[in-house]
């Protein structure tokens, strides 16, 4: 199983505990956390937000209040490649774990961002990451995120054309 949350507002690092007794009482194991919305800044100590049991990975906003991203993995698997991706409007965190062949990656886009030039060169960011493990198969990819796209029409899935 695999949890994604967002974790809005403010000092998140006590949430993780919340985070935390949530995996240890689930009823199936769980192999990978995605958070969004993490307000986790460079100062903020991996130790003050550790879930037991996993290994993580994380882009911080640095620019930006609120934002950025983080993945945990369980202890058990092993993380042949990551990457970390983080711009003034974007976070990205992927992770590959071969003895599984799939891609774990998270993604945080800002409301405020107003171009989607910032976006797409996150997208190719993991792209060029998926295109490395495609060999003779695709890997499996759980992609997860804020997306934050104003002009997609989240009922019907259609978007609206753009300019930029």
């Amino acid at each position: 199983a695999v949890v994604s949350t967002q974790s809005t507002g403010g000092d998140n690092v006590w949430k993780i505990g919340l985070l935390g007794d949530a995996v240890a009482t689930a009823k199936s194991p769980i192999l990978a956390i995605a958070v969004t919305e993490t307000w986790f800044r460079p100062h903020t100590m991996d130790a003050a937000v550790k879930v037991e049991g996993f290994k993580l990975i994380r882009a911080d906003c640095i620019s930006c209040i609120g934002g950025g991203c983080a993945l945990y993995i369980h202890a058990a698997l092993t993380v042949s490649d990551q990457l970390v991706f983080s711009d003034k409007n974007n976070s990205l965190v992927a992770e590959f774990v071969s003895q599984i062949k799939i891609v774990y990656a998270t993604i945080y886009r800002s409301p405020t961002a107003s171009s989607l030039r910032d976006f797409r060169a996150l997208i190719g960011e993991l792209q060029l990451f998926i295109e490395k493990y495609s060999g003779e198969s695709i890997p499996d990819i759980f992609l997860t995120g804020d997306f934050n796209l104003p002009l997609f029409k989240w009922v019907d899935g259609a978007s609206v054309p753009i300019d930029h």
